[in-house]
């Protein structure tokens, strides 16, 4: 069960399959998604694709440019991931050299105006700051 999360009110959490406690509580609903004996339904579905039916390991395919879905491609997930997920997730499956390398890119394509901002100032803050972990 790699790659499942917990689904909480207030948002998903990652899920260690390796613990033992959680593996003995879960009951299988289905090949993406088991119940734990508390009622917490764990999913291998990235929150932020929640209108399409693909899995986490899915998503990070589309985005290493390894699967298109339709019209869903490289382009597709990378937009949906720095318009959705959270900032570390972001970091987690892209890193800083592509981030910033890509950023001007994708720019026009993010409608949130925060994050926009957050990542202009990233793109031009990190490698000032930080050129080491580009």
């Amino acid at each position: 069960m790699s790659g499942f999360r917990l689904a909480r009110p207030g948002g998903d959490v990652p899920c260690d399959p390796e613990i033992h406690q959680i593996k003995r509580r879960l009951h299988v609903l289905d090949s993406r998604s088991a119940i734990g004996d508390d009622g917490v339904i764990v999913t291998n579905r990235c929150p932020y694709v929640w209108d399409y039916d693909i899995t986490d390991e899915q998503f990070q395919e589309l985005l290493d440019g390894e699967l298109t879905l339709g019209r869903l491609d490289q382009e597709w997930a990378v937009v949906r991931l720095l318009e959705y997920a959270p900032y570390g997730e972001i970091v987690r499956r892209f890193g800083f050299r592509r981030l910033i390398g890509g950023w001007s890119r994708w720019r026009e394509r993010i409608r949130s105006k925060s994050r926009k901002r957050g990542f202009d100032f990233l793109a031009e803050w990190l490698p000032r700051h930080h050129p080491e972990l580009l």
